[in-house]
């Protein structure tokens, strides 16, 4: 578990050396120079200004074999990071944010406890991540829509696990059911997060938004897999960059929009295959996913 987490982590930070340039010079089509190249570490200082996020929200465990068997779940979260806004032209501007989070996870944060013949569960998760896109800036208010990734590990507790319609979904799959549940039932679990959303920032101090969130929950960590699966989707991602890219040098004002659609397309259409395969398109288990 250690080794994998540290693996991970050294993975972004290289990922942060490699983005040592400074970030406004991203913006530039010349070749750096050289000799007056300032090296700036870009991942947890340089331009970047910290701030403090807490979410609220509520939403589904699911399976893609057990249909609606868990109860709905509560979110409260809390993320620490650095965020980093820069001026692309005169009204458009391109933001990143790096942050680490940790979230609680709960039937009991969304409702009473009820006997309501669904399963109940509890996840503790934390991991890190970043958010990036373009947006609008008009004097102090700035509009910010973003597509979002991260690596996290969640722990899930199942209470009282063998009530709810497990008990009635016949022998075959009560077996399956059960099986898969105690596999992640208090355990550490690798998974990865794909978010979207839209913050609407006030001057420097205040910012409030909304988003969407797919978790998928590894039942075990398939190294090869799953990097395969994350590159294929990376890929995509960079085409979308470019094309992007292309839209901002002809039609700026269209640009935020059009990442944020064409990326967060990409991003849902990807958890979507998960569901079934958690490292689409290898032939691999079907996951737990989380949505919120």
């Amino acid at each position: 578990m250690f080794k994998k987490c540290f693996f991970v982590l050294i993975f972004f930070l290289f990922g942060g050396i490699l983005n040592a340039q400074n970030f406004n010079s991203s913006f530039s089509n010349s070749i750096p120079d050289w000799d007056n190249y300032e090296f700036e570490y870009d991942f947890w200082s340089g331009n970047h200004r910290p701030f403090i996020e807490l979410n609220y929200g509520f939403g589904k465990l699911k399976h893609h074999d057990f249909g609606e068997s868990f109860k709905d779940l509560g979110l409260i979260e809390l993320k620490l990071g650095y965020n980093q806004i820069d001026s692309y032209d005169a009204s458009i501007l391109e933001f990143k944010n790096n942050f680490f989070f940790i979230s609680k996870i709960s039937t009991r944060i969304k409702s009473e406890i009820e006997k309501n013949g669904k399963i109940e569960t509890d996840m503790l998760r934390f991991g890190f991540g970043e958010n990036t896109g373009y947006g609008y800036g008009f004097n102090g208010f700035s509009i910010l829509p973003y597509n979002g990734s991260s690596f996290v590990w969640s722990k899930i507790d199942v209470i009282d696990p063998i009530y709810g319609p497990i008990l009635n979904s016949g022998k075959d799959n009560f077996d399956k059911m059960a099986n898969v549940l105690e596999r992640y039932d208090g355990n550490f679990r690798f998974g990865q997060i794909s978010e979207g959303g839209i913050n609407l920032q006030f001057g420097d101090l205040i910012s409030i938004g909304a988003a969407y969130e797919a978790h998928v929950v590894f039942p075990r960590h398939m190294f090869w897999y799953q990097t395969g699966s994350y590159l294929i989707e990376k890929a995509g991602q960079g085409a979308i960059g470019y094309f992007v890219e292309e839209i901002m040098d002809n039609t700026p004002e269209a640009g935020p929009i059009v990442n944020f659609l064409l990326q967060n397309g990409l991003a849902y259409a990807m958890y979507t295959l998960r569901k079934e395969k958690m490292s689409w398109p290898f032939n691999t288990e079907t996951p737990l996913t989380y949505e919120t």
